[in-house]
């Protein structure tokens, strides 16, 4: 009984991993990481206050990196990224609310005004 249980617990685990996977034709594998903090400090630097900063920095970490890491939205075009982030979003079930403060959080992490 044990076994079976010990089975049916792995698949579950692998079939939540394939959810998380992206079948994108762009390629993310030489894409460098950014820290959520590192991210943040670039936020706040563009001329986001804390609160909102924090608010959409939670966000993100709890959204994203759920299933992958945190890969540097400053390395990509602004078409790739808006290519990545519109299928991540659904992927994240991320509300219309959380889908646009995300969206402007990470634009403004490429460097992007508002």
């Amino acid at each position: 009984m044990q076994r079976f249980v010990y089975k049916l617990a792995m698949q579950a685990v692998i079939i939540m991993a394939a959810g998380c996977a992206s079948s994108s034709s762009l390629s993310n594998a030489n894409a460098p990481e950014a820290h959520p903090r590192v991210v943040a400090a670039r936020v706040q630097a563009g001329g986001w206050s804390a609160p909102e900063t924090h608010r959409a920095s939670r966000l993100y970490a709890l959204k994203c990196g759920r299933c992958h890491k945190f890969y540097d939205p400053a390395f990509y075009s602004s078409e790739d990224w808006d290519l990545w982030f519109h299928k991540m979003s659904k992927k994240a079930k991320l509300e219309s609310a959380q889908e646009k403060l995300v969206s402007d959080y990470l634009s403004a992490a490429r460097g992007e005004p508002r």
